[in-house]
């Protein structure tokens, strides 16, 4: 066993996707599959049930690709750290996040900083958050259109929305532009 553990690590180093013709009992060696999600994050989702529950193994892959997380342990989805790396490295990760985290102003705000259209995986109560929102239209103004409409009617969210992408205009709320044109008219 020992040689085939060698051999893996020298192949999985050189590419992740080995991982996947190997045996399960490599699939399950810690060292093995170490090896492959750092080379490859996206190989996690050939590593057994258990190391995809393991916190080492699992920052390992979304460290090099924030979408591993997708394979991930339910567990790990729910893991502030895990999760933050991921949304740190791969613009949709928070889709895999757990509804708690996705809930998660600081992980949140993190999120769309990053990549202001992770907006649409937030909680309700995020996409109605002034301080969320207005982080994800500075960095896409185009996120505005999983704002609240509470919040797509905010002077201060559309106009940072518009400062950053003109064509956010198409996502201010109806009752925004008709308090605008009674406004000015």
């Amino acid at each position: 066993m020992a040689n085939y553990e060698q051999e893996t690590i020298s192949a999985v180093t050189q590419n992740g996707f080995v991982l996947k013709y190997a045996s399960k009992e490599l699939q399950n060696n810690m060292r093995v599959v170490i090896a492959a999600v750092t080379q490859n994050g996206w190989v996690l989702q050939f590593a057994s049930n258990a190391l995809k529950n393991n916190m080492r193994v699992v920052t390992a892959a979304v460290t090099n690709h924030g979408g591993a997380l997708g394979y991930a342990s339910n567990e790990l989805k729910n893991n502030e750290t895990v999760v933050t790396i991921a949304v740190t490295n791969y613009n949709i990760a928070l889709g895999y996040a757990s509804n708690e985290l996705k809930n998660n102003e600081t992980v949140v705000t993190i999120a769309v900083t990053n990549y202001g259209g992770e907006l649409k995986y937030a909680s309700g109560e995020l996409k109605n958050n002034e301080t969320v929102v207005t982080a994800a239209v500075n960095q896409d103004g185009l996120a505005l259109e999983f704002a609240s409409s509470n919040q797509r009617g905010n002077v201060g969210v559309v106009l940072a929305a518009l400062r950053q992408n003109p064509v956010a205009l198409e996502y201010i709320s109806q009752e925004f532009i008709v308090a605008a044109t009674t406004h000015y008219n």
